[in-house]
């Protein structure tokens, strides 16, 4: 089986994110083709033999990385996780899809009761949200669609396109001072303008940016030095610097994404949390300090812009 093909599970609500595996559940999470634990076999050897009540074969659905197959559970209850055993027959891991075809989209059931659909919480397709089973009342109650697709080779991304233009932030408040990175390697804060400062210049990375965005719409990004290759991270919240984290274009870590707020004549914009538009970047005592440190707010939050150096 490991030589066969892998298929990623798309949803028709939004076909930018396919079922992975994080932290023990199986989840949506933004498409991804280097990313293996989105990656699934489907066994479909048992097929011939096991069928549903309208005659559809049966299929098992094993992650790539795990070894693990997606199994049976109560409504509304995380779809359970099963070390998955290529001889045996156990129906707790078969599913089979409908024979109506939604724009090529079916419904994912078990075998053993088609009224049980694969579905997400809350009915919505986030990054994060769990899978689990869904069994409607009436008529008319939302149900997901679902396709099973090959996985389609792919080159990994790589971190730094040569093309790609770096930036310089600055904000309203702090004229002729930039954003860098500090001599420890940690910490953020602000010095005078330096175009030939290589820790001035900066990647905006919107790799991310269409599938994942914050409550007003707006497409999130990545704030990544060119010269360390790290990114601003949210770090502990409000009230605190802060962080920088490595910065891997194959992986999205919700921690790094920002978003800007609605634009404005003047161009600058506060930079928020891209999962929490109410805590943003904050340029902390910049009366006092000559190279202010920044961290987050909730109040009072400084306006930045981000632009092209001169």
């Amino acid at each position: 089986m490991s030589e066969g093909p892998s298929y990623r599970i798309i949803c028709r609500k939004n076909p930018d994110y396919s079922l992975a595996i994080r932290g023990g559940y199986v989840v949506f999470a933004i498409t991804n083709p280097c990313d293996r634990y989105q990656h699934w076999f489907k066994d479909e050897r048992h097929g011939a033999a096991i069928k549903d009540s309208e005659g559809q074969p049966a299929f098992a659905l094993i992650n790539k990385a795990t070894g693990e197959a997606i199994g049976h559970c109560p409504t509304s209850k995380p779809v359970p996780l099963i070390q998955y055993n290529v001889g045996s027959r156990d129906e707790s891991v078969l599913w089979t899809m409908s024979k109506v075809d939604f724009d090529g989209y079916r419904h994912i059931r078990r075998v053993d009761d088609i009224s049980v659909f694969f579905t997400a919480r809350r009915l919505t397709v986030h990054d994060g949200h769990i899978i689990d089973l869904f069994s409607p009342t009436k008529m008319g109650e939302d149900i997901f669609d679902w396709k099973i697709l090959e996985v389609v080779p792919s080159t990994p991304i790589s971190f730094y396109r040569s093309s790609q233009n770096t930036v310089k932030i600055h904000c309203r408040d702090k004229f002729g001072y930039n954003l860098t990175i500090a001599k420890d390697g940690v910490t953020v804060m602000l010095v005078p303008s330096n175009p030939k400062d290589k820790y001035q210049h900066w990647i905006k990375e919107t790799a991310y940016g269409m599938p994942v965005k914050d409550d007003q719409g707006n497409e999130s990004f990545a704030i990544v030095s060119k010269a360390t290759g790290k990114a601003i991270k949210h770090g502990f919240g409000k009230g605190y610097l802060v962080q920088l984290a490595p910065f891997n274009r194959n992986y999205v870590d919700a921690s790094l994404l920002w978003t800007e707020s609605n634009y404005r004549s003047d161009g600058f914009r506060e930079i928020r949390m891209g999962s929490n538009i109410s805590v943003g970047l904050h340029m902390f005592d910049a009366d006092v300090v000559d190279c202010p440190l920044v961290g987050l707010t909730i109040k009072g939050t400084h306006e930045w812009k981000i632009e092209d150096f001169e």
